[in-house]
């Protein structure tokens, strides 16, 4: 046997029981599942805010105009009211900065906003949560699906 087929043997052999090793435990139907759920957490644009925004001419940010309960932009401390002005050290001019940013980002990530509430600027930390699966549905209460058993 040649030695570069040897070589490419060995390595399949080395790794590939631990990448079937879930189908073999789980099933097809759980494995991709399971999968699919860890996968949103590392595809650019799956972070979720939780509020409503607006750019209206003369404000220099982007307006909160709403912010759901139970969700990232709440937890953060972002309230309707508040402009937001920068984003990561990136000026935040409007809508489109904000959307920008969000999908560069993803579940779990930490954006730092810069915010003017009532005349004075804000640093707040807020770390983007799991867009919820139908509108207007409760927050999920565990964003890390553990593997089925």
């Amino acid at each position: 046997m040649p030695r570069y087929k040897l070589r490419t043997l060995l390595i399949l052999l080395a790794i590939g029981p631990p990448m079937l090793a879930p189908l073999m435990v789980w099933g097809w139907r759980e494995y991709v599942a399971w999968y699919n759920t860890r996968m949103d957490a590392l595809v650019p644009g799956t972070g979720y805010l939780g509020g409503e925004f607006d750019d209206p001419p003369g404000v220099g940010g982007v307006q909160v105009n709403a912010v759901r309960r139970g969700f990232a932009a709440e937890a953060g401390g972002l309230m309707a009211g508040d402009v937001i002005t920068a984003i990561n050290n990136r000026p935040c001019n409007g809508v489109m900065d904000l959307d920008v940013a969000l999908d560069q980002a993803t579940v779990g990530t930490t954006l730092i906003m810069v915010v003017s509430r009532s005349g004075s600027q804000k640093t707040l930390r807020v770390t983007l949560g799991r867009r919820p699966t139908q509108p207007g549905s409760p927050p999920p209460s565990n964003p890390e699906m553990p593997p089925p058993s």
